[in-house]
C-alpha cells in the first residue's frame, strides 16, 4: 500500500518547472518579483528565493502526482515560515494583496500535503500556523469590503484546515495532558462553534489544565449554550489575542440576542436601562455605538438610558457585520505577527 504513495523530490519553495512557466507565461505575483528593476517591459521578473508554487486545478491529476513537483513535508514547512513570517509582514503591499497570496500558497502546500498522504505526525505543525493565519485573518479583514475579502470563503478554509488538524490530534494514542499548542486549536475549534453541542462535548473531553484557554472556551461556550450571554462576555477578555480574534466574530450576534433577553426581562414603562452599564456589559467602544445599537434593533434611547419594552424588539432585523475591537487591535500592536502566526500566543 505505500508503495502507491507519492513522495515529493523538490528542495525549492516552487519547483523549477513552474518558475520556468510562470516568467514565460507573465505570471509572477508583485510578491515574488525582483526590486532592481529587472523587469522585462511591464513583465515582473521572479526573484528565485521568492517564488513559491501556486495552486492549481489539473484536470486529470496526473500533474498532481510528479514527485519532482511535490515539496516534502520539511520543504513545507520551510515555505509556510517563509509565507508566515517575512511575506505577512511585507509593509509595502496592501495586506489584502498579501492575504490573498498567502491564502493561494497555502492552499498549495495542503495539497502537497494531501497528495503525498503526509501522516498525521508530520502534519501537525503543517497544519497548525495554517489555521492560525485563516483565523487572524477572519478578524484582521472583517471589514473590508466583499471585492477584495469573501469572510465564507475565509470561513471555509479555515474550517477544512482544523478539522484536517483535529483529525491528525484524535490518531495519536497518546492520552497524556495535551500540549499548549493543541490546547490552542482546541479552543479554537470550540469558539468557532460555540455552543454547539459537539463542540461542547469535544471540549468536554480533552484533557487539559485548569487555566488553559480551552477551559476559558468551555466556560464561554457553557455560558453560550446556557443563555448567559453576560459571562460569555466577560470570558472574552480572559482570551489570547488569536483566539480573541475568533470570538470577535460572534459578537454581532451575540449582542443581537442579549439585547433581545434583556429586552423581556427587564420590560417596564417607566424604568430604564443605565446606557454605560450597558456599553461595559456588551464591549461597545463607547454609549454612542451602544444606543445606535439599541435603535437599530427598534429599542428605545434617551438621555435617561434604554427604554425596555416588550413587544419593540425588531427581530427581523438582521444581526451587524463584526467590526474590530481597540482593546483587541491595541494588543495585537503589541506582538509581531510573525510570533502570533507561527508561535503559541504569549498568553495561552
Amino acid at each position: 500500500m505505500d508503495s502507491n504513495i507519492v513522495r515529493g523530490t523538490c528542495i525549492l519553495m516552487c519547483p523549477d518547472q513552474e518558475i520556468e512557466m510562470r516568467q514565460r507565461e507573465g505570471l509572477i505575483h508583485v510578491l515574488e518579483a525582483r526590486r532592481d528593476g529587472g523587469g522585462r517591459g511591464t513583465r515582473l521578473t521572479a526573484d528565485r528565493r521568492k517564488m513559491v508554487k501556486m495552486y492549481t486545478r489539473s484536470a486529470a491529476g496526473k500533474d498532481l502526482l510528479q514527485p519532482d513537483l511535490l515539496r516534502p513535508p520539511p520543504i513545507l514547512r520551510r515555505t509556510i515560515n517563509y509565507l508566515l513570517s517575512s511575506v505577512v509582514a511585507e509593509s509595502e503591499t496592501p495586506w489584502t494583496t498579501v492575504y490573498h497570496f498567502v491564502e493561494d500558497r497555502l492552499r498549495a502546500i495542503n495539497q502537497d500535503m494531501v497528495v503525498q498522504q503526509i501522516p498525521p505526525h508530520m502534519s501537525t505543525n503543517i497544519l497548525e500556523p495554517i489555521v492560525r493565519f485563516y483565523a487572524y485573518a477572519s478578524y484582521r479583514l472583517c471589514e473590508e469590503p466583499i471585492d477584495n475579502f469573501d469572510p465564507h470563503l475565509n470561513s471555509t478554509q479555515l474550517n477544512n484546515s482544523l478539522k484536517h488538524l483535529l483529525v491528525c490530534y484524535d490518531s495519536d494514542e497518546k492520552q497524556d495532558e495535551i500540549s499548549v499548542t493543541r490546547d490552542q486549536m482546541e479552543a479554537l475549534y470550540g469558539l468557532l462553534h460555540l455552543g454547539n453541542v459537539e463542540a461542547l462535548y469535544r471540549l468536554l473531553s480533552i484533557k487539559s489544565h485548569s487555566g488553559s484557554q480551552s477551559r476559558t472556551v468551555l466556560k464561554m461556550s457553557l455560558a453560550h449554550f446556557c443563555n448567559d450571554y453576560v459571562t460569555v462576555f466577560r470570558q472574552l477578555r480572559h482570551l489570547s489575542p488569536l483566539l480573541c480574534c475568533v470570538a470577535a466574530l460572534h459578537v454581532p450576534q451575540i449582542r443581537r440576542k442579549t439585547l433581545s433577553v434583556m429586552n423581556s426581562a427587564y420590560s417596564s414603562k417607566n424604568l430604564r436601562y443605565s446606557l454605560s452599564k450597558l456599553t461595559s456589559l456588551l464591549l461597545f467602544a463607547n454609549d454612542e455605538d451602544a444606543a445606535e445599537e439599541c435603535k437599530y434593533y427598534g429599542l428605545s434611547v434617551d438621555e435617561d438610558g434604554v427604554h425596555f419594552l416588550k413587544g419593540t424588539f425588531d427581530n427581523s432585523t438582521k444581526e451587524r457585520p463584526p467590526k474590530k475591537f481597540k482593546f483587541l487591535d491595541e494588543n495585537l500592536t503589541n506582538i509581531s505577527l510573525p510570533d502570533i502566526l507561527l508561535c503559541v500566543d504569549p498568553d495561552s
